[in-house]
């Protein structure tokens, strides 16, 4: 997963807008009536299947097992849902959506926030990952054997601002003072790490560092959580357009209630999911173990929320987060200015739409 800051993916709206139909999602108004007696959508009494379009965040992984597990196990049908999961787009999930080129998408609190900034008219409706799986990596015989030893080291990264601030602040709050160099590699930190182009990596505990481990890379992980710096309440969660929650809520429960099945099965049943996302996905070429051990933490560590289940959004810690990232000036609007007016969690988070 990477961190962006918005203001190039918003330099492709206009454009994807030209060349947009508007979204598969979009029907008559005939096509847009509410829930029968039984309860359930106008598609689904009539036997008629809507066509729906998700867009990926990356290439596919974990992040996105949910969403296969519903194509697979059916429950998508189930709901009278036809779903495209679309491939990502290099102009970014908020911008695709915005365009309504596609319906839903896979996004993140910080982006989502900077979206709301600049007037793009996104919700989260699906909060997946619960807390953050970020960190920083190092190797093992480094001599680095706490955050504040990073000062004056050089950090491979995604060149994402948030991450760079947590970093900082993590440092600080082990005693040190949170400079250090940068060298922006993209998805290729752990290769920087590994050749001494850098001193320490951005790693996920999730992906890069049990991808370390089946390597054989021996890796020391330091994640700002654990020294006191604020981290997102959503490090993943699902999208959609405001305009399509007002003209067809229904459509939007069905999808979001279908995915969160998909989700919920993942976390209760990680090593079947796992097997789901890589038959799914053979273009991935993904490595067996490494999704199988990505799956099992994230169902037993960062997807469960304070229901149980997956998908619920903590609102409480969403506003104490946007103040935070507004705070720190990571909130960008359509010109890539920092905003500093702020951000409240009910304008871009809901859980109208979960069980």
């Amino acid at each position: 997963m990477k961190t962006t800051r918005l203001l190039p993916l918003l330099l492709s709206v206009a454009m994807l807008g030209a060349c947009s139909s508007g979204g598969s999602s979009d029907m008559s108004s005939a096509d847009q009536s509410g829930a029968d007696a039984t309860g359930q959508s106008a598609s689904q009494a009539s036997g008629q299947m809507r066509d729906v379009s998700v867009i990926l965040d990356w290439t596919p992984n974990t992040n996105h097992t949910g969403l296969f597990v519903a194509q697979e196990k059916g429950y998508f049908a189930d709901a009278g849902l036809n779903v495209d999961i679309m491939g990502f787009s290099k102009s970014g999930v908020d911008a695709v959506l915005s365009a309504k080129g596609a319906d839903f998408g896979i996004s993140g609190a910080d982006a989502l926030a900077s979206a709301h900034a600049a007037n793009l008219g996104l919700t989260m409706v699906l909060n997946i990952q619960q807390k953050s799986s970020y960190g920083v990596g190092v190797l093992e015989d480094s001599g680095i054997t706490r955050p504040k030893d990073l000062d004056g080291k050089t950090i491979a990264d995604y060149s994402g601002d948030s991450a760079h601030i947590s970093t900082q602040m993590m440092i600080q709050h082990d005693g040190g003072t949170g400079e250090f160099d940068r060298v922006i590699v993209g998805a290729q930190a752990m290769a920087a790490l590994e050749s001494g182009q850098a001193d320490f990596a951005e790693v996920l505990s999730t992906w890069e560092a049990i991808e370390a481990e089946l390597s054989g890379t021996k890796l020391h992980m330091f994640q700002p959580a654990d020294y006191d710096v604020p981290t997102t309440p959503a490090m993943i969660g699902i999208s959609t357009r405001n305009d399509l929650i007002e003209s067809d809520p229904d459509l939007v429960r069905a999808f979001v209630q279908a995915a969160q099945k998909g989700y919920e099965f993942a976390k209760d049943n990680p090593d079947e999911a796992a097997k789901i996302l890589v038959d799914a996905n053979p273009q991935a070429k993904l490595d067996p173990e490494l999704v199988t051990r990505s799956q099992e933490i994230l169902s037993t560590q960062y997807w469960p929320d304070s229901k149980g289940g997956v998908g619920f959004a903590d609102i409480d810690r969403w506003n104490t987060y946007l103040a935070f990232i507004v705070e720190q000036g990571l909130v960008y609007d359509e010109k890539g200015t920092a905003v500093t007016e702020p951000i409240a969690a009910d304008d871009i988070v809901t859980n109208e739409f979960v069980k």
